[in-house]
């Protein structure tokens, strides 16, 4: 089943870039002089154009202050752009997911 990723990013400065830059020097990564914060979610499924929009501007972003993309994943997932570093930050296991949680039954109620 194809699996998508969706990036959230604010359409104003996000006020967690500058604390997660401060906690980053704090911990010795000093070379670093941004940081842009994204909200990642990972949705597996036979998805149509209709159904990622609606994904998109109904349960995952606020229009107004928002913006969103999505991309379906190649398989196998591919490295990222040169010079570059990605990140990504995951539950422990079994570390509960409300928002995963909500998600998935926001989209039952949408018929997805």
């Amino acid at each position: 089943m194809p699996i998508y990723k969706f990036l959230v990013h604010t359409k104003i400065t996000d006020p967690r870039n500058a604390s997660y830059l401060k906690n980053a020097h704090a911990i010795g990564f000093l070379q670093l002089k941004t940081i842009t914060i994204a909200d990642l979610y990972f949705i597996e499924g036979q998805l149509s154009q209709e159904d990622l929009q609606q994904l998109t501007l109904k349960l995952l972003t606020d229009p107004v202050t928002q913006i969103a993309s999505w991309i379906e994943l190649p398989t196998p997932l591919s490295s990222g752009e040169p010079d570059s570093v990605i990140l990504e930050v995951s539950l422990r296991p079994g570390v509960t997911d409300p928002v995963a949680e909500q998600i998935v039954r926001a989209s039952h109620e949408l018929k997805i």
